[in-house]
């Protein structure tokens, strides 16, 4: 039998949440403080509603609640329903504060509930197509630049690194199993003093990988683009087409190290740069809506009691990366990452 679930939080991105819910037939629940929003949803969906978190949790039929309320809030509403001892899906970043996250996976683990982040790129196909190709290839990774821009959404709880650049750190903390051992950012506050609107980040690895993430909400282009620099050929994963989302370039730069004699002296290496430019593939890729996979999942790990892949622990990873650039961009300096917990 399939869990009755409630979504707390019927904003831009909540209403997605019970769309999806809705069309995998799990749909119970609501809640918001809006009840007038409430209403006009219920129009279109089948649902109980709840203008409070406090009443929602009274509902004992209620087995998880997919928790969209602004990023301030989401550890605290969280915290109350995994006390409880029901399952709780929470978008991301989950909490604004390790502290936050760490008390909702002590509270998972001690009452039994699922914790699981909403980090819905991990369940897009396209995504997992990239992953496979890198397991297969096993190339050397230069860096990687991904960019994250549009006219809004500007939020007012939250900078645009904290709103837009976990999307990014769970990509490539679901590509790689590598963690960063250092983070810098820039950043600048045009409309709200102390709320950044755009900033770019260098995130650096232990193997020498460089990832850089650009992020803004007042940029006239709406760009949602990773590409992937290697020495076995360029990979472009552009999530704004709708079909052709990722290209394979094959082309690369290698470095070949040649002898070059110098007479009756010894000799010295030097390196000669070799351009290499081949086709460009386009893979065929079957598609299914990431926020459907997403929501199925989550069922299935209440039905069968078992770990998200975007459990608290991956969620933690994408939080600390996160959290270290958030300080860097107030100290303006490199940060660097402690993974000791």
């Amino acid at each position: 039998m399939k869990p009755k679930i409630c979504v707390i939080g019927a904003g831009y991105w909540g209403k997605n949440l019970v769309r999806a819910l809705y069309e995998i037939g799990c749909l119970y629940g609501v809640c918001d403080v809006d009840l007038k929003k409430l209403e006009k949803l219920r129009a279109e969906y089948d649902f109980k509603i709840f203008t409070s978190v406090k009443d929602a949790l009274k509902d004992e039929e209620i087995e998880g609640y997919v928790i969209a309320v602004p990023p301030s809030s989401l550890d605290r509403v969280a915290i109350e329903v995994l006390k409880s001892g029901r399952h709780a899906f929470v978008e991301k970043p989950l909490s604004l504060s390790l502290r936050g996250l760490e008390r909702m996976i002590e509270l998972s683990e001690k009452k039994g509930g699922v914790l699981m982040g909403g980090y819905i790129f991990v369940y897009n196909e396209t995504l997992s197509f990239i992953k496979n190709w890198f397991n297969s290839e096993k190339p050397y990774t230069y860096y990687i630049y991904s960019q994250r821009l549009n006219l809004g959404i500007i939020r007012e709880d939250v900078n645009v690194w904290w709103s837009l650049a976990p999307h990014d750190v769970s990509i490539i903390n679901f590509l790689f199993n590598e963690r960063p051992d250092s983070i810098r950012t820039f950043g600048s506050s045009f409309i709200r003093k102390g709320i950044e609107d755009v900033v770019v980040g260098e995130v650096s690895y232990p193997n020498g990988m460089k990832v850089y993430i650009h992020v803004s909400w007042i940029d006239p282009c709406k760009i949602r683009r990773t590409v992937f620099i290697t020495n076995k050929g360029m990979i472009e994963f552009d999530d704004t087409r709708t079909d052709d989302k990722v290209r394979i370039h094959k082309k690369t730069v290698e470095k070949k190290e040649v002898e070059k004699g110098l007479g009756e002296f010894s000799s010295f290496a030097e390196f000669q740069v070799i351009l290499r430019s081949g086709e460009t593939l386009i893979p065929a890729i079957r598609m299914k809506e990431p926020l459907r996979v997403e929501m199925e999942h989550f069922v299935d790990c209440i039905l069968k009691m078992r770990k998200p892949n975007t459990d608290g622990v991956f969620s933690y990873e994408v939080l600390k990366v996160i959290e270290a650039g958030g300080r860097s961009l107030k100290s303006e300096r490199k940060v660097k990452i402690n993974w000791e917990r």
